[in-house]
């Protein structure tokens, strides 16, 4: 009887860790998903890479005449690195 007692009691202190143990997994989760929510980008600061952006001088010049606005010229120079501004890589 004192060992089926005891192997309750047992049973109940490691269910009560367990318990525990994943609120407080829980609770880290949270805290990881509130820190992820925070970092992303807004929608407004994402705008930059959905401008209709012309991929070559040729093509700039011939809607800036037809739109009559300027050119906002971007270049590039830093090809080892992979960057591109383009497909909104940098």
């Amino acid at each position: 009887m004192t060992r089926q007692c005891l192997t309750v009691f047992a049973s109940m202190l490691i269910a009560s860790a367990h318990a525990h143990d994943a609120q407080a997994q829980d609770a880290r989760v949270q805290t990881v998903l509130r820190a992820f929510e925070n970092a992303k980008p807004t929608e407004k600061s994402l705008t930059f890479y959905t401008l209709d952006w012309a991929t070559n001088l040729a093509e700039a010049k011939e809607r800036a005449r037809k739109e009559s606005r300027p050119i906002f010229l971007l270049i590039n120079t830093n090809i080892t690195a992979g960057t591109s501004f383009y497909q909104g890589h940098t």
